[in-house]
């Protein structure tokens, strides 16, 4: 596994078919079927290279990517398709990046197709999508590793929660949990309990 891993919610790494002013479907919302429909059938998944990573990404997101494989190593960084997020992330990633448009949904446009923030836009929900992947993939090893890891709580790696709240990854079996500054409110805030245990 490696110590990076990035991505962009699922709405930035369609291509929408090539057609103009697609884009904009991303907006629509994710709550009725005939719009999931129409989502479905202009935002195609996106290409795939034969190592599984896209062969397409964001240009912010593609520049992060070249200061980190200048800085650490192309071995330790992957920009890796949405979809299959939690699969890339394991004992020695440290940062998880997901690069984002409209991660609440109140863009202009978001706001529009979502009558005022009434329904979930896509751009949200992708987004969210996203998060949920990251959450749900185990940090601490897997049973080869002799240790057994919980995963974290999807509450603890939501946006929602504190700047200073932070999933951590265990690292040669030491528990990460610990108490960090917080550096907006300068208080003390417990790091996400994900503890490694000796088999």
């Amino acid at each position: 596994m490696v110590r990076y891993v990035l991505t962009a919610d699922y709405t930035l790494m369609s291509d929408y078919r090539g057609i103009p002013l697609a884009t904009f479907f991303s907006c629509l919302t994710s709550d009725f079927w005939t719009s999931r429909v129409a989502f479905r059938a202009l935002a195609n998944p996106p290409k795939l290279g034969e190592d599984g990573l896209p062969l397409r990404a964001p240009y912010g997101l593609r520049k992060i990517e070249a200061a980190l494989v200048q800085a650490v190593g192309r071995s330790n960084v992957v920009v890796a398709d949405p979809r299959t997020l939690d699969r890339h992330i394991g004992p020695d990633t440290e940062i998880v990046g997901i690069h984002t448009m409209d991660p609440l949904g109140l863009g202009p446009v978001s706001m529009t197709f979502t009558y005022g923030g009434l329904y979930t836009p896509y751009t949200k929900a992708m987004f969210l999508d996203a998060v949920r992947r990251a959450s749900a993939a185990p940090v601490c090893g897997s049973s080869t590793s002799g240790r057994e890891c919980r995963r974290p709580s999807a509450s603890t790696t939501s946006f929602t929660e504190s700047p200073s709240t932070l999933s951590t990854v265990c690292s040669n079996g030491l528990p990460p949990a610990r108490r960090i500054p917080s550096p907006d409110t300068r208080t003390e805030t417990r790091r996400a309990s994900t503890r490694c245990r000796g088999s």
